[in-house]
Order: C-alpha cells, then sequence, then structure tokens
C-alpha cells in the first residue's frame, strides 16, 4: 500500500492482520478502500477491497485456520 504504514492491527479467530485504510478522496479510491495483509510461513494473505469490515472480517475468519496451518507447516 504504498510504503504507507499500516493504520492498526487487528487479531481475527488467532490470526494477526495489518490494516490499511485508502487516505485518497472517496472518488479517487476505485476498489480499494480498506485491506487486511498477513503472512503466514512463506505466503503472504492480503483481502483488499471495498466491502464494509464486517465483511472483511467475516472471510479473514473463514479463511483463518487454513492461515495458520500453512503458518505451522513451514515452522515444523
Amino acid at each position: 500500500m504504498n510504503d504507507a504504514p499500516a493504520a492498526q492491527t487487528l487479531t481475527l479467530a488467532g490470526v494477526t492482520w495489518d490494516v490499511y485504510r485508502n487516505p485518497a478522496a472517496e472518488k479517487d479510491r476505485g476498489n480499494f478502500e480498506y485491506a487486511l495483509v498477513t503472512s503466514a510461513g512463506t505466503s503472504s494473505y492480503l483481502l483488499v477491497g471495498t466491502a464494509d469490515e464486517d465483511e472483511f472480517a467475516a472471510v479473514a475468519t473463514a479463511i483463518a485456520a487454513q492461515i495458520s496451518a500453512n503458518g505451522q507447516a513451514v515452522t515444523q
């Protein structure tokens, strides 16, 4: 996100995410208003779009077990 610092961190279902918000004027945001970013093992996970924060949380929670398993598989 153009080297911008994360606005905050958020933990959902045991996975810690960096939260990014697009600071551009609403008319200039395109399809990026909000993003969640995390890493596990050698993979990075990015959820980016214009959905509301509850919808992002639902998706992040739904994939949390797979992300955690990926991190564990690499570190064993």
